[in-house]
């Protein structure tokens, strides 16, 4: 098992994370979601924790488009996506 990362070191691998989906406290691809997404407006909430070492965090997306029925191109809602991330440990955030 691979020692506890530091708030910075953690907050450090967040592009490393949503781009590979490995655990930002060990590394290793055991992330998993913990339940249901909850939403709140354009934003939608998943607790989810590494089945290697534990840690815990919660995904934060933020609705960026829309696809017509159609399955025509994607209505973009704003010019880029915000990447949001929160470590439920520390509370160290990301936007």
């Amino acid at each position: 098992m691979a020692k506890k990362k530091t708030k910075t070191e953690i907050l450090n691998g967040v592009d490393h994370y949503i781009s590979t989906g490995e655990c930002p406290n060990c590394g290793a691809k055991g992330v998993e979601g913990d339940g249901q997404l909850e939403s709140t407006g354009n934003k939608a909430y998943q607790n989810c924790s590494c089945a290697d070492c534990g840690y815990s965090f919660t995904d934060i997306y933020q609705l960026v488009g829309i696809t017509p029925p159609k399955g025509d191109d994607i209505i973009p809602l704003e010019p880029s996506a915000t990447r949001i991330w929160v470590c439920e440990d520390c509370g160290a955030r990301t936007e």
